[in-house]
Protein backbone atom coordinates (compact mmCIF):
# COMPACT_ATOMS: atom_id res chain seq x y z
CA UNK A 1 0.00 0.00 0.00
CA UNK A 2 0.91 3.67 -0.11
CA UNK A 3 0.93 6.30 2.62
CA UNK A 4 0.65 10.04 1.98
CA UNK A 5 2.41 12.19 4.59
CA UNK A 6 1.00 15.72 4.69
CA UNK A 7 2.62 18.56 6.63
CA UNK A 8 0.38 21.37 7.86
CA UNK A 9 1.36 24.41 9.90
CA UNK A 10 -0.89 26.02 12.50
CA UNK A 11 -0.50 28.54 15.25
CA UNK A 12 -1.11 26.77 18.52
CA UNK A 13 -3.72 29.28 19.68
CA UNK A 14 -5.71 28.86 16.46
CA UNK A 15 -6.54 25.19 17.10
CA UNK A 16 -9.75 24.35 18.96
CA UNK A 17 -8.81 23.04 22.40
CA UNK A 18 -11.48 20.34 22.47
CA UNK A 19 -10.15 17.01 21.30
CA UNK A 20 -12.91 16.27 18.79
CA UNK A 21 -13.04 19.68 17.13
CA UNK A 22 -9.27 20.09 17.22
CA UNK A 23 -8.64 16.75 15.51
CA UNK A 24 -11.18 17.56 12.79
CA UNK A 25 -9.58 20.97 12.27
CA UNK A 26 -6.18 19.38 11.80
CA UNK A 27 -7.31 16.52 9.59
CA UNK A 28 -9.51 18.47 7.17
CA UNK A 29 -6.66 20.25 5.29
CA UNK A 30 -4.64 17.04 5.22
CA UNK A 31 -7.49 15.18 3.58
CA UNK A 32 -7.50 17.81 0.81
CA UNK A 33 -3.90 16.82 0.01
CA UNK A 34 -4.07 13.05 0.22
CA UNK A 35 -5.08 10.12 -1.93
CA UNK A 36 -6.73 10.89 -5.26
CA UNK A 37 -6.94 14.60 -4.52
CA UNK A 38 -3.14 14.74 -4.04
CA UNK A 39 -2.59 12.78 -7.25
CA UNK A 40 -4.80 15.22 -9.14
CA UNK A 41 -2.91 18.23 -7.74
CA UNK A 42 0.43 16.69 -8.68
CA UNK A 43 -0.74 15.86 -12.21
CA UNK A 44 -2.08 19.39 -12.70
CA UNK A 45 1.15 20.96 -11.48
CA UNK A 46 3.26 18.70 -13.70
CA UNK A 47 1.12 19.57 -16.72
CA UNK A 48 1.47 23.27 -15.95
CA UNK A 49 5.24 22.90 -15.61
CA UNK A 50 5.52 21.02 -18.90
CA UNK A 51 3.45 23.64 -20.70
CA UNK A 52 5.50 26.54 -19.37
CA UNK A 53 8.74 24.63 -20.09
CA UNK A 54 7.81 24.15 -23.74
CA UNK A 55 6.54 27.72 -24.11
CA UNK A 56 9.76 29.11 -22.63
CA UNK A 57 12.41 26.91 -24.25
CA UNK A 58 10.60 25.51 -27.34
CA UNK A 59 12.71 22.35 -27.48
CA UNK A 60 10.22 20.66 -29.82
CA UNK A 61 11.09 23.28 -32.45
CA UNK A 62 14.85 22.92 -32.08
CA UNK A 63 17.13 20.75 -34.18
CA UNK A 64 19.30 18.16 -32.48
CA UNK A 65 22.42 16.96 -34.25
CA UNK A 66 23.90 13.68 -33.03
CA UNK A 67 27.62 13.74 -32.33
CA UNK A 68 27.85 9.92 -32.57
CA UNK A 69 25.80 7.09 -34.05
CA UNK A 70 24.97 6.02 -30.48
CA UNK A 71 23.52 9.38 -29.44
CA UNK A 72 20.96 9.18 -26.64
CA UNK A 73 20.09 12.87 -27.03
CA UNK A 74 18.97 12.98 -30.66
CA UNK A 75 16.73 10.93 -32.92
CA UNK A 76 15.64 12.02 -36.39
CA UNK A 77 17.21 15.43 -35.69
CA UNK A 78 14.89 15.99 -32.70
CA UNK A 79 15.54 15.78 -28.99
CA UNK A 80 14.77 12.45 -27.36
CA UNK A 81 12.74 12.12 -24.19
CA UNK A 82 16.05 11.53 -22.38
CA UNK A 83 17.48 14.86 -23.53
CA UNK A 84 14.28 16.74 -22.65
CA UNK A 85 14.36 15.11 -19.22
CA UNK A 86 17.93 16.39 -18.71
CA UNK A 87 16.71 19.92 -19.52
CA UNK A 88 13.87 19.65 -17.01
CA UNK A 89 16.17 18.25 -14.34
CA UNK A 90 18.68 21.05 -14.95
CA UNK A 91 16.02 23.72 -14.51
CA UNK A 92 14.42 22.03 -11.50
CA UNK A 93 17.72 21.61 -9.69
CA UNK A 94 18.71 25.23 -10.28
CA UNK A 95 15.37 26.49 -8.98
CA UNK A 96 15.36 23.99 -6.12
CA UNK A 97 18.86 25.07 -5.11
CA UNK A 98 17.90 28.71 -4.51
CA UNK A 99 18.60 29.42 -0.85
CA UNK A 100 17.97 32.16 1.69
CA UNK A 101 20.74 32.71 4.25
CA UNK A 102 20.83 34.94 7.31
CA UNK A 103 23.83 35.39 9.60
CA UNK A 104 27.28 36.77 10.21
CA UNK A 105 30.31 36.46 7.95
CA UNK A 106 34.08 36.93 8.21
CA UNK A 107 36.22 39.59 6.54
CA UNK A 108 40.03 39.77 6.42
CA UNK A 109 41.56 42.70 8.31
CA UNK A 110 43.68 45.37 6.65
CA UNK A 111 46.54 46.00 6.17
CA UNK A 112 48.03 42.48 6.11
CA UNK A 113 44.81 40.46 5.79
CA UNK A 114 46.18 37.61 7.92
CA UNK A 115 43.54 38.04 10.63
CA UNK A 116 39.79 38.34 10.34
CA UNK A 117 36.81 39.88 12.08
CA UNK A 118 33.27 38.57 12.26
CA UNK A 119 30.92 40.99 10.54
CA UNK A 120 27.35 42.01 11.33
CA UNK A 121 24.57 39.72 10.12
CA UNK A 122 23.38 40.06 6.53
CA UNK A 123 20.86 38.22 4.38
CA UNK A 124 21.40 36.42 1.10
CA UNK A 125 19.06 35.12 -1.60
CA UNK A 126 20.97 33.16 -4.20
CA UNK A 127 21.11 30.03 -6.32
CA UNK A 128 23.80 27.50 -5.39
CA UNK A 129 26.12 25.39 -7.56
CA UNK A 130 25.71 22.09 -5.72
CA UNK A 131 23.51 21.42 -2.71
CA UNK A 132 25.86 18.66 -1.56
CA UNK A 133 29.26 20.36 -1.81
CA UNK A 134 28.66 24.06 -2.50
CA UNK A 135 25.41 24.92 -0.73
CA UNK A 136 26.02 28.68 -0.70
CA UNK A 137 26.21 31.55 -3.14
CA UNK A 138 29.29 32.15 -5.32
CA UNK A 139 29.75 35.43 -7.15
CA UNK A 140 31.58 33.76 -10.08
CA UNK A 141 28.84 31.15 -10.51
CA UNK A 142 25.75 33.23 -9.85
CA UNK A 143 25.63 35.17 -13.10
CA UNK A 144 25.61 31.89 -15.03
CA UNK A 145 22.81 30.55 -12.82
CA UNK A 146 20.78 33.65 -13.53
CA UNK A 147 21.15 33.26 -17.30
CA UNK A 148 18.75 30.34 -16.86
CA UNK A 149 16.60 31.67 -14.01
CA UNK A 150 16.03 34.99 -15.83
CA UNK A 151 14.43 33.14 -18.75
CA UNK A 152 12.17 31.08 -16.49
CA UNK A 153 11.17 33.69 -13.92
CA UNK A 154 12.57 37.21 -14.45
CA UNK A 155 11.07 38.46 -11.20
CA UNK A 156 12.96 35.92 -9.10
CA UNK A 157 16.13 36.72 -11.04
CA UNK A 158 15.76 40.45 -10.37
CA UNK A 159 15.21 39.71 -6.67
CA UNK A 160 18.37 37.61 -6.52
CA UNK A 161 20.46 40.27 -8.29
CA UNK A 162 19.19 42.93 -5.88
CA UNK A 163 20.16 40.75 -2.92
CA UNK A 164 23.67 40.25 -4.31
CA UNK A 165 24.19 43.98 -4.84
CA UNK A 166 22.86 44.61 -1.33
CA UNK A 167 25.98 42.78 -0.09
CA UNK A 168 28.21 45.43 -1.71
CA UNK A 169 30.47 47.21 0.77
CA UNK A 170 30.90 51.01 0.87
CA UNK A 171 33.97 50.93 -1.38
CA UNK A 172 32.25 48.83 -4.06
CA UNK A 173 33.62 45.39 -3.17
CA UNK A 174 31.29 42.36 -3.22
CA UNK A 175 32.46 39.27 -1.25
CA UNK A 176 32.92 36.34 -3.60
CA UNK A 177 31.65 33.50 -1.39
CA UNK A 178 28.61 33.62 0.85
CA UNK A 179 29.73 31.92 4.06
CA UNK A 180 26.77 33.55 5.77
CA UNK A 181 25.60 31.95 9.01
CA UNK A 182 26.97 29.01 10.93
CA UNK A 183 25.26 26.39 8.79
CA UNK A 184 27.29 27.33 5.69
CA UNK A 185 30.56 27.15 7.67
CA UNK A 186 29.94 23.77 9.22
CA UNK A 187 32.54 21.18 8.16
CA UNK A 188 34.44 23.80 6.09
CA UNK A 189 37.97 24.86 7.06
CA UNK A 190 38.07 28.36 8.52
CA UNK A 191 40.61 29.57 5.94
CA UNK A 192 37.85 29.35 3.32
CA UNK A 193 35.33 31.37 5.33
CA UNK A 194 37.29 34.59 5.29
CA UNK A 195 36.61 37.04 2.46
CA UNK A 196 39.48 39.29 1.38
CA UNK A 197 38.33 42.82 0.43
CA UNK A 198 41.13 43.19 -2.14
CA UNK A 199 40.09 40.13 -4.14
CA UNK A 200 37.73 40.38 -7.08
CA UNK A 201 35.74 37.71 -8.90
CA UNK A 202 34.38 37.73 -12.46
CA UNK A 203 31.36 40.09 -12.61
CA UNK A 204 29.08 37.47 -14.15
CA UNK A 205 26.02 39.06 -12.52
CA UNK A 206 26.13 41.53 -15.39
CA UNK A 207 25.74 38.75 -17.96
CA UNK A 208 22.33 38.03 -16.44
CA UNK A 209 21.55 41.73 -16.14
CA UNK A 210 22.31 42.12 -19.86
CA UNK A 211 19.80 39.36 -20.66
CA UNK A 212 17.14 41.17 -18.61
CA UNK A 213 17.96 44.41 -20.41
CA UNK A 214 17.87 42.88 -23.89
CA UNK A 215 14.60 41.02 -23.21
CA UNK A 216 12.75 44.04 -21.82
CA UNK A 217 12.62 42.56 -18.31
CA UNK A 218 14.47 45.37 -16.53
CA UNK A 219 11.92 47.96 -15.34
CA UNK A 220 12.95 51.51 -14.52
CA UNK A 221 12.64 51.03 -10.75
CA UNK A 222 15.00 48.05 -10.91
CA UNK A 223 17.56 49.86 -13.08
CA UNK A 224 17.36 53.04 -10.99
CA UNK A 225 18.28 50.98 -7.94
CA UNK A 226 21.10 49.03 -9.60
CA UNK A 227 22.78 51.57 -11.90
CA UNK A 228 24.63 53.47 -9.13
CA UNK A 229 25.81 50.18 -7.63
CA UNK A 230 27.05 48.83 -10.95
CA UNK A 231 28.94 52.09 -11.48
CA UNK A 232 30.59 51.84 -8.05
CA UNK A 233 31.44 48.18 -8.68
CA UNK A 234 33.09 49.03 -12.01
CA UNK A 235 35.06 51.83 -10.35
CA UNK A 236 36.20 49.42 -7.64
CA UNK A 237 37.46 46.98 -10.29
CA UNK A 238 39.35 49.69 -12.16
CA UNK A 239 40.86 51.05 -8.96
CA UNK A 240 41.87 47.82 -7.18
CA UNK A 241 42.65 45.49 -10.09
CA UNK A 242 44.60 48.02 -12.14
CA UNK A 243 48.06 47.12 -13.44
CA UNK A 244 50.71 49.86 -13.75
CA UNK A 245 50.79 49.80 -17.55
CA UNK A 246 48.24 51.88 -19.44
CA UNK A 247 44.87 50.14 -19.94
CA UNK A 248 46.03 47.00 -18.14
CA UNK A 249 44.46 44.95 -15.36
CA UNK A 250 45.52 42.06 -13.11
CA UNK A 251 43.72 39.73 -10.73
CA UNK A 252 44.72 40.42 -7.14
CA UNK A 253 45.35 37.61 -4.68
CA UNK A 254 47.42 35.36 -6.92
CA UNK A 255 49.51 33.07 -4.71
CA UNK A 256 51.57 29.90 -4.75
CA UNK A 257 50.12 27.11 -2.60
CA UNK A 258 51.35 23.52 -2.50
CA UNK A 259 53.67 24.18 -5.42
CA UNK A 260 50.95 25.57 -7.69
CA UNK A 261 50.17 29.13 -8.64
CA UNK A 262 46.48 29.76 -7.96
CA UNK A 263 44.45 32.71 -9.20
CA UNK A 264 41.27 31.95 -7.26
CA UNK A 265 39.92 35.45 -7.81
CA UNK A 266 39.74 34.81 -11.57
CA UNK A 267 37.50 31.78 -11.06
CA UNK A 268 39.95 29.71 -13.15
CA UNK A 269 41.88 28.52 -10.10
CA UNK A 270 44.91 26.60 -11.43
CA UNK A 271 44.77 27.75 -15.07
CA UNK A 272 48.40 28.52 -16.06
CA UNK A 273 49.38 32.17 -15.88
CA UNK A 274 52.86 33.70 -15.69
CA UNK A 275 55.59 31.68 -13.95
CA UNK A 276 55.81 34.31 -11.21
CA UNK A 277 53.30 36.84 -10.02
CA UNK A 278 54.22 40.51 -10.15
CA UNK A 279 52.29 43.68 -9.35
CA UNK A 280 54.36 45.37 -12.05
CA UNK A 281 54.32 42.81 -14.88
CA UNK A 282 51.05 40.87 -14.62
CA UNK A 283 48.40 41.71 -17.23
CA UNK A 284 45.40 39.39 -17.47
CA UNK A 285 43.40 39.33 -20.68
CA UNK A 286 40.31 37.70 -19.18
CA UNK A 287 40.00 40.46 -16.56
CA UNK A 288 40.52 43.08 -19.29
CA UNK A 289 37.60 41.53 -21.19
CA UNK A 290 35.33 41.43 -18.13
CA UNK A 291 35.96 45.13 -17.50
CA UNK A 292 35.06 46.06 -21.09
CA UNK A 293 31.88 44.01 -20.70
CA UNK A 294 31.04 45.89 -17.47
CA UNK A 295 31.25 49.20 -19.34
CA UNK A 296 28.97 47.86 -22.07
CA UNK A 297 26.25 46.68 -19.65
CA UNK A 298 26.37 49.93 -17.67
CA UNK A 299 25.95 51.88 -20.91
CA UNK A 300 22.91 49.74 -21.80
CA UNK A 301 21.46 50.52 -18.39
CA UNK A 302 21.82 54.25 -19.02
CA UNK A 303 20.33 53.90 -22.51
CA UNK A 304 17.26 52.10 -21.21
CA UNK A 305 16.81 54.50 -18.32
CA UNK A 306 17.04 57.42 -20.74
CA UNK A 307 14.43 55.81 -23.01
CA UNK A 308 12.12 55.10 -20.07
CA UNK A 309 12.52 58.63 -18.71
CA UNK A 310 11.83 60.07 -22.15
CA UNK A 311 8.67 57.98 -22.48
CA UNK A 312 7.46 59.21 -19.11
CA UNK A 313 8.41 62.86 -19.82
CA UNK A 314 10.98 63.05 -17.05
CA UNK A 315 13.06 66.14 -16.41
CA UNK A 316 15.59 67.33 -18.96
CA UNK A 317 18.33 67.39 -16.30
CA UNK A 318 18.17 63.60 -15.80
CA UNK A 319 18.20 63.08 -19.58
CA UNK A 320 21.23 65.33 -19.91
CA UNK A 321 23.05 63.48 -17.14
CA UNK A 322 22.29 60.13 -18.74
CA UNK A 323 23.49 61.34 -22.14
CA UNK A 324 26.78 62.49 -20.63
CA UNK A 325 27.23 59.11 -18.91
CA UNK A 326 26.51 57.27 -22.16
CA UNK A 327 28.99 59.40 -24.06
CA UNK A 328 31.73 58.81 -21.50
CA UNK A 329 31.10 55.06 -21.40
CA UNK A 330 31.01 54.80 -25.19
CA UNK A 331 34.36 56.59 -25.43
CA UNK A 332 35.94 54.33 -22.80
CA UNK A 333 34.61 51.19 -24.49
CA UNK A 334 36.09 52.31 -27.80
CA UNK A 335 39.46 53.01 -26.20
CA UNK A 336 39.60 49.67 -24.39
CA UNK A 337 38.53 47.72 -27.47
CA UNK A 338 41.19 49.43 -29.53
CA UNK A 339 43.89 48.55 -26.99
CA UNK A 340 43.08 44.89 -26.30
CA UNK A 341 44.82 43.87 -29.51
CA UNK A 342 47.86 46.05 -28.87
CA UNK A 343 48.33 44.78 -25.32
CA UNK A 344 47.28 41.13 -25.48
CA UNK A 345 47.55 39.85 -29.06
CA UNK A 346 50.60 37.63 -29.59
CA UNK A 347 51.54 37.63 -33.27
CA UNK A 348 53.86 34.67 -32.78
CA UNK A 349 51.02 32.37 -31.66
CA UNK A 350 48.17 34.23 -33.39
CA UNK A 351 46.18 34.32 -30.17
CA UNK A 352 45.35 36.51 -27.19
CA UNK A 353 47.40 35.94 -24.06
CA UNK A 354 48.24 37.11 -20.56
CA UNK A 355 51.56 38.86 -20.01
CA UNK A 356 53.93 38.50 -17.08
CA UNK A 357 57.27 37.16 -15.87
CA UNK A 358 58.20 33.96 -17.72
CA UNK A 359 61.16 31.68 -17.05
CA UNK A 360 63.38 30.41 -19.83
CA UNK A 361 66.25 27.93 -19.77
CA UNK A 362 67.41 25.94 -16.75
CA UNK A 363 70.12 25.78 -14.11
CA UNK A 364 72.54 28.69 -14.18
CA UNK A 365 71.29 29.77 -17.58
CA UNK A 366 67.73 30.28 -16.27
CA UNK A 367 66.43 33.75 -17.10
CA UNK A 368 63.25 35.71 -16.53
CA UNK A 369 61.64 38.32 -18.70
CA UNK A 370 58.24 39.87 -19.21
CA UNK A 371 56.59 38.05 -22.07
CA UNK A 372 53.35 36.58 -23.34
CA UNK A 373 52.08 33.49 -21.49
CA UNK A 374 51.93 30.96 -24.30
CA UNK A 375 49.02 28.55 -23.94
CA UNK A 376 45.88 27.90 -25.94
CA UNK A 377 42.90 27.69 -23.62
CA UNK A 378 39.93 29.44 -22.14
CA UNK A 379 41.86 32.57 -21.16
CA UNK A 380 43.12 33.13 -24.71
CA UNK A 381 39.50 33.19 -25.94
CA UNK A 382 38.04 35.81 -23.61
CA UNK A 383 38.00 38.86 -25.94
CA UNK A 384 36.07 36.66 -28.39
CA UNK A 385 33.82 35.11 -25.71
CA UNK A 386 32.72 38.44 -24.22
CA UNK A 387 32.39 40.28 -27.54
CA UNK A 388 34.98 42.96 -26.83
CA UNK A 389 36.92 42.85 -30.10
CA UNK A 390 37.29 46.09 -32.09
CA UNK A 391 35.46 46.43 -35.40
CA UNK A 392 38.86 46.65 -37.10
CA UNK A 393 39.94 43.21 -35.85
CA UNK A 394 41.34 41.41 -38.89
CA UNK A 395 39.59 38.49 -40.58
CA UNK A 396 42.85 36.51 -40.60
CA UNK A 397 43.16 36.85 -36.83
CA UNK A 398 39.53 35.87 -36.34
CA UNK A 399 40.13 32.81 -38.49
CA UNK A 400 43.11 31.90 -36.30
CA UNK A 401 40.91 32.02 -33.17
CA UNK A 402 38.25 29.80 -34.75
CA UNK A 403 40.93 27.37 -35.98
CA UNK A 404 42.11 26.87 -32.39
CA UNK A 405 38.54 26.39 -31.17
CA UNK A 406 37.58 23.82 -33.82
CA UNK A 407 40.83 21.83 -33.88
CA UNK A 408 40.88 18.59 -31.87
CA UNK A 409 44.62 19.11 -31.60
CA UNK A 410 43.89 22.20 -29.52
CA UNK A 411 40.54 22.87 -27.80
CA UNK A 412 37.78 20.80 -29.42
CA UNK A 413 37.07 17.41 -27.86
CA UNK A 414 34.19 14.94 -28.05
CA UNK A 415 33.03 16.30 -24.68
CA UNK A 416 33.28 20.00 -25.56
CA UNK A 417 36.00 22.66 -25.46
CA UNK A 418 38.94 21.81 -23.23
CA UNK A 419 40.00 24.39 -20.65
CA UNK A 420 43.61 23.97 -21.80
CA UNK A 421 45.01 22.64 -25.05
CA UNK A 422 47.19 19.48 -24.91
CA UNK A 423 49.24 21.03 -27.71
CA UNK A 424 51.41 24.09 -27.13
CA UNK A 425 51.04 27.08 -29.48
CA UNK A 426 54.45 26.40 -30.99
CA UNK A 427 53.74 22.70 -31.47
CA UNK A 428 54.54 19.76 -29.26
CA UNK A 429 52.91 18.87 -25.96
CA UNK A 430 51.86 21.58 -23.50
CA UNK A 431 53.50 20.28 -20.33
CA UNK A 432 50.91 21.98 -18.10
CA UNK A 433 47.97 20.15 -19.68
CA UNK A 434 46.49 17.60 -17.26
CA UNK A 435 49.13 18.31 -14.61
CA UNK A 436 49.00 18.66 -10.80
CA UNK A 437 45.45 19.50 -9.63
CA UNK A 438 44.21 19.33 -13.21
CA UNK A 439 41.16 21.43 -12.41
CA UNK A 440 41.21 24.05 -15.20
CA UNK A 441 44.01 22.33 -17.14
CA UNK A 442 42.10 20.44 -19.80
CA UNK A 443 38.77 19.42 -18.31
CA UNK A 444 35.55 20.61 -19.98
CA UNK A 445 33.48 23.26 -18.17
CA UNK A 446 29.98 24.08 -19.37
CA UNK A 447 29.94 27.78 -18.44
CA UNK A 448 32.82 28.68 -20.77
CA UNK A 449 31.48 26.37 -23.46
CA UNK A 450 28.17 28.25 -23.26
CA UNK A 451 29.99 31.56 -23.78
CA UNK A 452 31.86 30.01 -26.73
CA UNK A 453 28.62 28.86 -28.35
CA UNK A 454 27.10 32.30 -27.84
CA UNK A 455 30.16 33.91 -29.47
CA UNK A 456 30.16 31.49 -32.43
CA UNK A 457 26.40 31.94 -32.90
CA UNK A 458 26.80 35.73 -32.86
CA UNK A 459 29.79 35.51 -35.20
CA UNK A 460 27.86 33.67 -37.92
CA UNK A 461 25.71 36.79 -38.38
CA UNK A 462 28.41 39.46 -38.14
CA UNK A 463 31.59 38.25 -39.91
CA UNK A 464 31.08 37.17 -43.50
CA UNK A 465 34.66 35.95 -44.08
CA UNK A 466 34.61 33.39 -41.26
CA UNK A 467 30.86 32.84 -40.83
CA UNK A 468 30.89 29.34 -42.40
CA UNK A 469 33.75 28.13 -40.19
CA UNK A 470 32.04 29.60 -37.13
CA UNK A 471 28.73 27.93 -38.01
CA UNK A 472 30.32 24.52 -38.57
CA UNK A 473 32.23 24.81 -35.28
CA UNK A 474 29.06 25.90 -33.49
CA UNK A 475 27.06 22.88 -34.63
CA UNK A 476 29.86 20.44 -33.76
CA UNK A 477 30.41 21.91 -30.32
CA UNK A 478 26.69 22.07 -29.49
CA UNK A 479 26.20 18.43 -30.49
CA UNK A 480 29.21 17.27 -28.47
CA UNK A 481 28.06 19.04 -25.31
CA UNK A 482 24.43 17.90 -25.46
CA UNK A 483 25.39 14.28 -26.15
CA UNK A 484 28.04 14.24 -23.43
CA UNK A 485 25.80 15.62 -20.68
CA UNK A 486 22.76 13.54 -21.67
CA UNK A 487 24.77 10.30 -21.90
CA UNK A 488 26.43 10.97 -18.56
CA UNK A 489 23.06 11.67 -16.92
CA UNK A 490 21.57 8.51 -18.41
CA UNK A 491 24.49 6.47 -17.10
CA UNK A 492 24.92 7.97 -13.61
CA UNK A 493 21.83 10.01 -12.89
CA UNK A 494 23.63 13.28 -12.17
CA UNK A 495 24.80 16.53 -13.71
CA UNK A 496 28.49 17.00 -12.92
CA UNK A 497 30.82 19.90 -12.19
CA UNK A 498 33.10 19.15 -15.15
CA UNK A 499 33.59 16.53 -17.86
CA UNK A 500 36.64 14.58 -18.98
CA UNK A 501 37.84 15.68 -22.40
CA UNK A 502 39.00 12.15 -23.28
CA UNK A 503 36.37 9.82 -21.80
CA UNK A 504 33.38 12.25 -21.61
CA UNK A 505 32.78 11.03 -18.05
CA UNK A 506 31.28 13.42 -15.49
CA UNK A 507 33.77 14.44 -12.80
CA UNK A 508 34.03 16.13 -9.39
CA UNK A 509 30.94 17.33 -7.52
CA UNK A 510 27.43 16.00 -8.14
CA UNK A 511 24.57 16.76 -8.39
CA UNK A 512 26.05 19.94 -9.88
CA UNK A 513 23.21 21.75 -11.58
CA UNK A 514 25.05 25.06 -11.19
CA UNK A 515 26.33 26.31 -14.51
CA UNK A 516 26.10 22.78 -15.95
CA UNK A 517 22.35 23.52 -16.10
CA UNK A 518 23.21 25.83 -19.01
CA UNK A 519 22.84 22.70 -21.14
CA UNK A 520 19.15 23.60 -21.27
CA UNK A 521 19.91 27.01 -22.83
CA UNK A 522 22.31 25.27 -25.21
CA UNK A 523 19.51 22.95 -26.33
CA UNK A 524 17.16 25.93 -26.64
CA UNK A 525 19.83 28.02 -28.42
CA UNK A 526 19.06 30.84 -26.00
CA UNK A 527 22.10 33.11 -25.95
Amino acid sequence: GEVDIVYNSFQANSVDETMENGAEQLLAPAQELAGTKLSNVVEARLAAFDAKFEKTFKLSDKACTASTSKSVACKNEKFTAAATEVGKVALSQIMGGITYLDGTWFKADAPFYNTSTEQAAVVSFSATPCRDGFARGFLWDEGFHQLLVSRWDPEISRDILLHWFALMQKDGWIPREQFIGGETRRRIEKRWWVQNPTHANPPTLLLALEVLLDSGQAPASFLTCLAPKVKVWLEWFKRTQRAPALHSFKWSGRQRTEGIWHTLSSGLDDYPRANWTSDVADRHVDLYSWIVMMHRVLMKMHQQLAAQHSASSSSSSSSSSSSAAQSSLSSTIGTLKNHVEAIHWNNATQSFADRGYMEYGGGRSKTQRVDFVQHHGYVSLFPFLLDVLPETFGADKMAAIIDVVKSEKYLMSKAGLRSLSPTAPGGGRDVVYGSQEDYWRGKVWININYLALAALHRHTHTHAHTARAAADTYHTLRANLIDTITASYEKKGFLFEQYDDKTREGLKHKPFAGWTALVLLIMAEAY
